[in-house]
């Protein structure tokens, strides 16, 4: 073997109340991809591609759909279903071909959800 240890290891604490270290990093990880995903429907708005907004933000809603009840307890339900109904929003004014309403209603959901989980800063 060339020195790599591919097992799988189980840092986490049961009782840390989500602030082990495998908690923080898991939630930088879930909050850096709600936000690179949101400000990639955005961007795809601002070039009036309704077409590839529409399929991202219909992906997101599906990830979304499937999250795991240990990833939604640690992040929080509420901050789930908040962002689920901004993506919904999203999409039903996308669908309209309403790209100012959509980008809004997202604008505001990444808002709000740095205000929850601001970018990791190193």
């Amino acid at each position: 073997m060339l020195g790599f240890d591919l097992q799988a290891k189980n840092d986490h604490e049961d009782d840390c109340k989500g602030t082990c270290p495998v908690c923080v990093q898991t939630r930088r990880m879930v909050s850096a991809v709600v936000a690179g995903s949101i400000n990639e429907i955005i961007t795809y708005l601002g070039q009036e591609d309704l077409e590839n907004a529409q399929k991202h933000a219909s992906a997101l809603l599906a990830v979304l759909g499937e999250v795991p009840p240990s990833t939604a307890a640690l992040i929080g339900d509420r901050s789930f279903i908040d962002l689920r109904k901004v993506v919904e929003k999203g999409l039903w004014e996308i669908t309209n071909g309403d790209v100012d309403a959509a980008g809004a209603a997202l604008q505001a959901g990444l808002t709000a959800w740095y205000e929850t989980y601001p970018p990791y800063q190193a």
